[in-house]
């Protein structure tokens, strides 16, 4: 897909809102070619994170953040915003994964938080013991709150 065609321009948009890296050329899993949002220290965006050690839910999950139904190549052994690619069809996966943009944006104001992965010795080596997830401002019926808006006031 060329840089100038609007779906390539909408998801490379979405990256630099967010200080994301789009990939549009990467590898899920152990290779299996995907396109998607990397955090600036390369690991993938994610949207449900769990912890790596407990699996445990990180926040509540937020069912807003899935993919929607129309997204059907999402990578799915993980919860980060990556779109497998099939038959060398980069344009489809970068399509796919714009409609995923496009359905996030339409839920309201996002942000990137950083979170504690869990993660310890050779796992802490190979995925970092951060990550970066996608969130919804002010959801509070989902759990997620952005925490660089939070101010912690005494009790009067």
């Amino acid at each position: 897909m060329k840089k100038t065609n609007p779906v390539f321009k909408n998801l490379q948009r979405f990256a630099n809102n967010h200080k994301l890296i789009l990939e549009d050329d990467g590898e899920c899993g152990f290779g299996r070619p995907c396109v998607g949002f990397l955090s600036q220290s390369g690991n993938w965006l994610d949207h449900n994170p769990i912890n790596s050690e407990t699996y445990e839910s990180i926040w509540p999950d937020d069912e807003r953040l899935y993919p929607p139904k129309e997204v059907d190549d999402a990578y799915h052994k993980h919860d980060c915003m990556a779109v497998l690619v099939h038959n060398d069809n980069y344009d489809e996966a970068l399509q796919q994964l714009n409609k995923w943009v496009k359905h996030l944006e339409s839920q309201g104001e996002l942000f990137v938080q950083e979170f504690e992965t869990g993660a310890k010795g050779m796992q802490a080596v190979i995925s970092g013991v951060f990550g970066w997830a996608i969130r919804i401002k002010a959801t509070e019926q989902a759990g997620a709150v952005d925490c660089s808006l939070s101010v912690a006031t005494p009790d009067p």
